[in-house]
This record gives C-alpha cells, structure tokens and sequence, in this order.
C-alpha cells in the first residue's frame, strides 16, 4: 500500500472516530471489518469477471490495492449493525424469532428448577446440621460447624446465581440466557425501589456522572462486538452453504466428498459455527458486569434523579416505594388511571428551599 493512500485511509479513519466515537469503532466497524475481510478472501471467487478485472486477479489486491474501497464496504456495514444494535440485542434475548421454539424455554426453565432444587437441598442440609449442632459437642461440633460454613457459603454463592441469572418471578422467563440475565437486572430496580425500570432509565442517564456512564458505556461496547461477531459467525456459516450450492450447481459434475473446490466451505461451516458459540458464550460474562452496573446505577443515583424531577426525597424506605411506584405510573401512564399528586421542591435564593404543590390531579 503507497503512502498516499496509507495517509488516506488514517485521515478517514480518524474522521470516521471524531463523528460517531469509539462506540461504533469498537462495537460495530471492527467486527465489519473482520467479516468484510473473511468474505473477501473466501467469495472472491463468486463475483462477477468485470468486478475481480477492476481490483486485480486476486482478493488480496481488494485489500491492499484498493483498500479505499474495501474500507467503505466495512463501514456501510458498520453503519448497518450499529443501526440494528438494538435488533441484534433483542434477538439474542430472545424477543426477536427464537420465543418461537418452545424447547428453549423449557430448557432454560428446567435450568432454573434444577438451580432452585440444589438451593432448596443446601438450605435443608443447613437447616439439620442447626438441629444436630444443638446437641453435639467436641469434636463432632467442630465437625458440624465446619460443615455448616462450607454449606453457608454454598448457599450464597447459590443465591446470588439465581438471582443474577433468572427475574424474580418465574413467569418472565426467556429462551436464552443472555436474555435472562439482562431481564434479571431489568427487574431488580421494581423489586428493590418499585421502579419500572424501562421508562425511568431513559431519564436516569442525565442524571448519571461521566465518568460512571463511560464505564457503562464501554461495556456496552464491549459486549456489542461480541455479539456482532457472533451474528455476522453465523451468516458466515450461512454464506458458505449458499457457495457450496453455487459451485455445485455450477460444476453438476463434482462430488460433495472428493472435490477439494468445496473442503474451505465444508471446513468453514463448523467451524464459524462454533466461533458463533464461543463469542455467545464470552458475552454472557460481559452482559453480567453489564447487569451489575445498571443495579448499581438505580442504587446510587435514584435519589439525584428525584432532585432532578424536583421532588422531595423520601424520608424512609416505605415511602420511596410509594414515591417511585407513582412516578413509574405517571411515566407510563400520565393520569389515565387517576390524577396524581407530586409536590415540587425548588432551591430559592440563599440556599433556601421552597415547595409549591403541582396541580396534575388529585391522587397522594
């Protein structure tokens, strides 16, 4: 590659991070490009003769010669899989085709009882070993107590599973783990604060410090590169059965078996397959620290959003949960089940605070 086109490419390039940032860098324009790069090198045989005649005899001058143009087709792709973030998160969650397939959510169900029975079967052993710890003494008691502290730490590191991995009610359950995990911290902030999650975080990230939100931020990334590596694996996989079929009607002649044109399909196609998997897997750890950092986020910065919302903060925990099951209705709602009263909390002159009662309507 000269150097002019090499200036060229670090000048878009940087263009490309100064207007859409390295959200899109990170989460959606490197795995494009590794994808761009791998069908290049793979289907270059499939494009048409005046196509592979433009940019040389060989897919490697697409990239190296012309790579002004293999650049674009990674960042329209980039533009397409940054639009479609929420799709791909939605369809991995399982909203999106996979609720179709009734055995993934068994499968995920039955996971929960199995998780449940092993809680319940811990708890029983502690509960005996209580009994027994009673009327023991010696060295049967240092036993007993051993035993209890191993079963205790069992049982939290068991409890702490199920809850980060499954909602609280059972009935919200989805067909993929990733999908679970994330409803898990969905429905954290409505069992802890009676906050409708979904609505107030939209509000919740003014409210948010930078630097807080930038670690957010990054694991969201972070996580969306997984994912796009992991969809665009899959259509990999699919693009080389779709060749497999191009070569074969185009040479009727050539077996399945013995014909080396199909062994880099053939060997693709578990193999993309299996890379699918493993990305899937590596981002249901990182959708994890996701999760823990929006339960994190309701825990410290509720209350500033109540002061942005210019409500008084609530004295005591009963009364939180009133105040936030009232704001969820009138963030989803509005007055259409009743009217509602908040009363206004404005800073005056000298640090002073005065409050005004708002007139939305009538229910306190």
């Amino acid at each position: 590659m000269n150097q002019g086109l090499q200036g060229q490419l670090e000048k878009i390039g940087s263009n490309i991070l100064d207007k859409y940032g390295t959200n899109f860098l990170i989460g959606a324009f490197f795995p494009a490009f590794i994808f761009t790069g791998f069908c290049t090198l793979m289907f270059w045989q499939f494009l048409p003769a005046r196509v592979q005649l433009l940019f040389g005899p060989s897919p490697q001058n697409l990239i190296s010669q012309s790579g002004l143009v293999f650049l674009i087709f990674a960042f329209v792709l980039g533009l397409v899989l940054s639009s479609l973030s929420t799709t791909i998160y939605k369809f991995y969650e399982g909203y999106i085709f996979l609720w179709r397939f009734s055995f993934l959510v068994k499968g995920e169900q039955r996971r929960l009882v199995r998780l449940t029975r092993e809680l319940e079967k811990v708890s029983r052993r502690i509960a005996y070993l209580n009994k027994r710890k009673a009327s023991s003494s010696g060295t049967v008691l240092k036993k007993i107590e051993t035993r209890l502290e191993h079963l205790k730490g069992l049982e939290h590191n068991l409890r702490i599973n199920r809850a980060y991995s499954f909602a609280t009610s059972s009935q919200y359950i989805l067909p993929t783990r990733f999908g679970n995990v994330l409803r898990s911290a969905e429905s954290y902030p409505g069992d802890r604060y009676s906050i409708d999650a979904v609505p107030v975080w939209f509000r919740m990230v003014h409210v948010i410090p930078d630097r807080y939100m930038g670690i957010i931020d990054n694991t969201y990334d972070r996580c969306s590169f997984l994912l796009n590596l992991s969809i665009l694996s899959m259509i990999f996989s699919a693009l080389c059965v779709l060749a497999i079929g191009i070569q074969a009607v185009r040479q009727p002649e050539s077996s399945l078996i013995f014909s080396s044109v199909y062994w880099p399909y053939l060997a693709a196609i578990p193999l993309s397959i299996l890379v699918a998997w493993l990305f899937y897997q590596a981002a249901l750890y990182t959708v994890s620290a996701y999760g823990s950092m929006i339960r994190a986020s309701y825990d410290l910065f509720r209350n500033d959003l109540v002061k942005a919302l210019n409500l008084e903060l609530p004295e005591d925990s009963i009364e939180e949960l009133d105040l936030w099951s009232k704001i969820s209705e009138f963030f989803n709602f509005g007055r259409q089940y009743g009217p509602l009263y908040f009363k206004y909390v404005y800073p005056a002159k000298d640090e002073e605070k005065t409050s005004t009662e708002s007139v939305t309507g009538g229910r306190k």
